[in-house]
């Protein structure tokens, strides 16, 4: 695997800002770190690639201590990219907070010396017991965004 086409992958996050964060390296696996406009860090590492698409898995760090399960995928074929988060406290959304949201949009990315920048959006859905309860628009960028704050009313929240 090119580690310039796998750190691509995880820039499937972003059409709205560019902008330019360190990617690490550990041994061989690729790890990134992706800032949505909702304040949410989603970091990844590089899990698979498949027919130009990449996949990476990890947590979204939605604030206040809660982190959930992420999945990140983005084809360096046609830009799309995917991102899902799962409430690993899954209730039904009686807590308030949904079940799992998605993002689907398209992206572009490339790496560098060490440095990826990207660029991505698209639409949100949020689910409460498999039922659409939310939907919108996203962006995102790199985690070197500045002063971002989590936003309460983000697709982690049941609207």
């Amino acid at each position: 695997m090119k580690k310039s086409l796998a750190l691509a992958l995880l820039v499937s996050c972003a059409l709205v800002a560019s902008n330019r964060a360190k990617a690490q390296e550990n041994s061989e696996a690729i790890s990134v770190c992706i800032h949505d406009e909702f304040g949410y860090v989603w970091n990844v590492t590089l899990t698979s690639k498949v027919n130009g698409a990449y996949i990476g898995k990890g947590t979204v760090d939605l604030g206040g201590g809660l982190l959930w399960d992420a999945t990140i995928t983005w084809d360096s074929h046609t830009g799309s990219t995917s991102f899902e988060g799962d409430n690993p406290d899954a209730d039904g959304c009686v807590s308030g907070f949904t079940d799992y949201f998605t993002y689907s949009g398209t992206a572009t990315a490339s790496y560098a010396h060490h440095v990826l920048t990207y660029n991505g959006s698209g639409t949100w859905q949020s689910y409460c017991v498999g039922s659409v309860v939310g939907v919108g628009l996203w962006t995102a960028t790199d985690c070197a965004h500045k002063n971002a704050t989590i936003d309460p009313n983000g697709p982690a929240r049941k609207h």
